[in-house]
C-alpha cells in the first residue's frame, strides 16, 4: 500500500514518473502470489497512477530487451527461461531442467496460460528439444505455429552460465527447497531475472525435458 522508488524510498507517482525515460513503458503486475500472466499490464509511464489504482501490492518494472536468438521465436512476447532446481536433503542444490516458454503472435506474455507453449533445453548441449507443448501437452510442435521456426537444437545463449547462477541463488534462500526461477536473457546474453515460482509443480519440467 505504500508506493516506493527503486530504492525503497517512499515516492508518489510523478516523482517516479520524472525519474523514468521520456515516453516509457512500463510492466505493472502484482509482487506476490500470481501466475499466468494474470493483472499484468503494460502502461505508458503517464498512465501509472491509473494502473496503481486499487492496487495495493505492486511492482513496477521497465520492459526487457530480450536477445535477438529468443525474439526471433515470437516478438510480440518476452520468452522466457524456466529453470527449475531442488534442494536435496543433505542440502545440495540441483538443476532439475530448464524449458523455454514463448508467447503467440499479438501476445505480450509467454504463459501457457495465455496460450503460449514451451520446449525443453538440453541441458548438456544448451539446445532446445524437437517437440514442444501447449499447456496440458495435448498439441505436439516441432516447430513454432506462427513463425515456423524449428525448435531443434536451436541454440540457447548464455544457457551453462544461467544455469549456475540460478543453482547459486537457490543456495541462497534456505527456506525454499523446490523452484521455478522465470528468467530472460537480455541484448547482451544476461539472464534477467523475472520472477521465482515456489508453489510450482514437477509435470511441465517433465513434459519438456524427461
Amino acid at each position: 500500500g505504500r508506493l516506493m522508488d527503486a530504492h525503497f524510498r517512499p515516492a508518489t507517482t510523478a516523482e517516479l514518473v520524472r525519474q523514468l525515460p521520456a515516453a516509457a513503458q512500463l510492466v505493472v503486475k502484482p509482487s506476490r502470489v500470481t501466475g499466468s500472466g494474470k493483472s499484468v499490464v503494460f502502461v505508458e509511464a503517464s498512465a501509472l497512477a491509473s494502473a496503481l489504482d486499487g492496487r495495493s501490492d505492486a511492482i513496477i518494472q521497465l520492459p526487457v530487451a530480450q536477445h535477438r536468438d529468443l525474439a526471433v521465436l515470437n516478438g510480440s512476447s518476452l520468452n522466457t527461461l524456466r529453470v527449475t532446481t531442488y534442494r536435496k536433503l543433505d542440502g545440495e542444490v540441483v538443476h532439475l531442467g530448464t524449458f523455454l516458454r514463448m508467447g503467440r503472435t499479438g501476445s505480450r506474455v509467454d504463459n501457457t496460460g495465455a496460450g503460449g507453449l514451451y520446449v525443453g533445453v538440453d541441458s548438456e548441449r544448451a539446445v532446445l528439444h524437437a517437440d514442444g507443448y501447449n499447456k496440458d501437452a495435448s498439441k505436439v510442435y516441432q516447430a513454432h505455429p506462427d513463425s515456423g521456426l524449428l525448435f531443434a537444437d536451436r541454440k540457447v545463449p548464455g544457457f551453462a552460465a544461467i544455469r549456475e547462477a540460478y543453482i547459486a541463488a537457490h543456495r541462497q534462500t534456505p527456506w525454499i527447497d523446490l523452484a521455478s526461477w522465470d528468467v530472460a536473457i537480455d541484448t547482451t546474453g544476461k539472464p534477467v531475472t523475472i520472477e521465482v515460482n515456489v508453489g510450482t509443480t514437477l509435470s511441465v519440467p517433465q513434459f519438456a525435458c524427461g
